[in-house]
């Protein structure tokens, strides 16, 4: 299994180097990492959050919202126009059961005429018990029977009760042909008998020698007291009018307009008004069709008069010598205002629906947000605990340093002495053989112990590596110095480079690097524990965008366009995932004791660092690892 670790990555990197700024903006979350490295000071990197955010979520509620809040109302406007056909069946309906009552009172009156008896029966009695009779008829109903006639085929009066002088009471016009009578008893057309005023004759033929008609007149009161009746609670803008198939009224809510033709004497009578509308109206009506109709007209009734808009639901009403129209009218706030106050309910309701629905909405996402932003705030803490950890590991790791410095200056001062000793007893020809080689094994460990101090040194004056640097070819002083390391490779171990003829200059200390070379070598010839094995040493110059690319550029310098990319890999043992986490640890090692300080790859990590550069490892145990150093780089000085 592989394992990759990115050198620098550790939390001790950013011990002096970085530290990490917190802000927030009630929807978005924001982190500003400020780094310092190496010579290239305030590199500034933003991280944003992904994603909608709560804003984004709460405009896209919203839009959401909106669309069902038109998508309802869409359907609430669809409802109320079948609302609308529905009332307007159900007017019609109402128009049809008034046809019905109509007919249904006349056809009464009608059964009574035909249960008078015939004049022939009763010609024993004389004319006094005939007018008796006819008195008693009328008396029964005195508010529907008007009045009671005898008259001949052409009309002429033989007896009237109320009346007598009255001897001709109607026209051809009015009287039923004699040849389509029969024996039925038949209504004849309304007749106007005042200027204001009709009346409804039932025409009964009579069985005797003579033709003879027993001709009730029946009064209007009655109709129109019925009518007045139905739409009581439409108020003062309803009303159910009767017309004749002539446009004639002969019932109406308003007195005033009996007798008066629909068009013509309304025109007579308002001329300054725009009637035009009425003859569209009266060709609908008289034609004998039934429908509802939406019309501006005006409110005669009123004074002044008004204009306004109606609704006219009419049906013909159709009886032995002539139809009616039965007339709804009714004003249209009156008609619609049902299904208005339906719908706006309806919308009432859904904008409360939306509105609880909203405040849900915004209490969660005001509860998510208070939560996002305690976790931030958590965050935040915990982040500020640790830099504050780290802050006082780093000054512990530096008075640890100042105080090794110290050690490792007086341990060298001490070595001194020994070194020169050594190195005297050695001069002297006269030493036995014994004797050179006790001083020569104490000279050897002397110096080793010197180098030791040195790196401590090193390790603890950071600022001093950082010394002498200056621009030089980089390929060319590795291409010298490999030679150097391969002189000490053991035979069975294989070294293969590839170093294409390309230039890369670097700014840094050639010293320092080879330190890194030497480190990074000696340690994968130290992994090759075989019979054989094979070190390679591969050089390449590399574009920034192409190591982003490939997951390698995290921790690279934004500034630097190219970098130069040494990669040392070995076939040895690997290196386990225990182990990779801390190999640039100052003092860590696997070494048997005396034979590794633990300081080699700290070194080489804290010089590559200070050139501006990043290490990154790759290990699979069994199969080798593979060393990358990335360093800043030109293709001319």
């Amino acid at each position: 299994m592989k394992h990759r670790i990115v050198a620098g990555s550790k939390e001790r990197k950013y011990n002096s180097n970085c530290y990490v700024q917190h802000w927030s903006l009630f929807s978005d979350s924001r982190r500003m990492r400020v780094c310092r490295t190496g010579t290239h000071m305030g590199d500034y990197r933003m991280e944003k959050k992904k994603g909608l955010g709560l804003s984004g979520e709460y405009l896209l509620v919203s839009v959401l919202a909106v669309l069902l809040f038109f998508l309802i109302l869409k359907n609430f406007y669809a409802y109320n126009s079948h609302l609308v056909r529905l009332q307007q069946d159900e007017f019609l309906r109402l128009a049809k059961s008034i046809t019905y009552g109509i007919e249904k009172h006349l056809e009464e009156e009608k059964t009574s005429a035909d249960g008078f008896p015939d004049p022939w029966l009763l010609s024993g009695a004389g004319e006094d018990t005939l007018e008796t009779w006819m008195e008693q008829y009328l008396s029964r109903k005195p508010q529907v029977r008007r009045q009671l006639l005898l008259a001949d085929q052409n009309g002429k009066v033989i007896l009237d009760v109320r009346n007598p002088a009255q001897d001709t009471f109607f026209s051809q016009t009015v009287f039923p042909e004699s040849d389509g009578f029969g024996d039925h008893t038949r209504l004849g057309k309304a007749m106007k008998i005042g200027e204001h005023e009709y009346v409804v004759p039932i025409i009964k033929p009579l069985k005797d020698e003579e033709e003879r008609y027993l001709i009730v007149l029946m009064d209007m009161g009655e109709i129109r007291k019925y009518l007045n009746t139905v739409i009581a609670d439409k108020g003062d803008r309803g009303y159910v009018a009767l017309k004749t198939e002539e446009g004639y009224i002969i019932s109406h809510k308003n007195p005033e307009q009996i007798g008066m033709h629909m068009v013509r004497g309304r025109k007579e009578k308002y001329p300054e008004l725009d009637l035009s509308y009425l003859d569209e109206l009266a060709a609908m009506q008289l034609s004998g069709q039934e429908a509802t109709y939406v019309y501006d007209s005006y409110w005669f009734s009123e004074e002044p008069v008004k204009k306004g808009k109606k609704v006219a639901t009419f049906t013909p009403l159709y009886l032995d010598q002539e139809f009616w129209v039965v007339t709804l009218n009714l004003d249209y706030q009156t008609y619609i205002q049902p299904m208005r106050a339906y719908l706006y309910k309806g919308i009432g309701f859904t904008w409360g629906i939306m509105l609880l629905l909203g405040f849900i909405l915004f209490r969660s996402g005001r509860a998510r947000a208070e939560q996002e932003k305690k976790l931030r705030e958590n965050r935040f803490l915990q982040e500020l605990s640790r830099e504050r950890e780290l802050k006082i590991h780093a000054g512990k790791l530096s008075q640890i340093g100042t105080m090794t410095g110290k050690i490792a200056h007086d341990f060298r001062n001490f070595l001194m002495p020994i070194i020169g000793r050594a190195e005297f007893l050695l001069a002297d020809d006269a030493l036995t053989d014994q004797s050179r080689e006790d001083a020569t094994v104490i000279l050897e460990y002397a110096e080793k112990a010197s180098e030791l101090t040195r790196q401590i040194s090193k390790l603890s004056r950071k600022e001093s590596m950082a010394a002498d640097y200056q621009y030089f070819e980089a390929v060319e002083m590795i291409r010298a110095w490999i030679p150097r390391f391969v002189s000490t490779l053991p035979e069975q171990v294989m070294f293969e480079e590839e170093i294409p003829g390309l230039h890369a200059w670097v700014y840094g200390n050639e010293i320092q690097l080879q330190e890194v070379l030497w480190n990074l070598c000696n340690n994968a010839k130290e992994a090759i524990s075989g019979p054989e094995g094979t070190i390679r040493l591969r050089i390449q110059v590399k574009k920034r965008e192409s190591l982003i690319a490939a997951g390698e550029g995290q921790n690279l310098s934004p500034y630097e366009k190219a970098f130069l990319e040494i990669a040392i890999s070995d076939t040895g043992t690997g290196i386990p995932p225990d182990i990779l986490e801390n190999i640039f640890n100052a003092f860590f090692t696997t070494k048997p004791e005396g034979k590794g300080t633990g300081l080699g790859l700290s070194i080489a990590y804290d010089i590559v660092s200070l050139h501006g550069g990043d290490i990154r490892v790759w290990s699979e145990a069994g199969k080798g690892s593979c060393f990358k150093v990335f360093l800043p780089a030109r293709d001319r000085q």
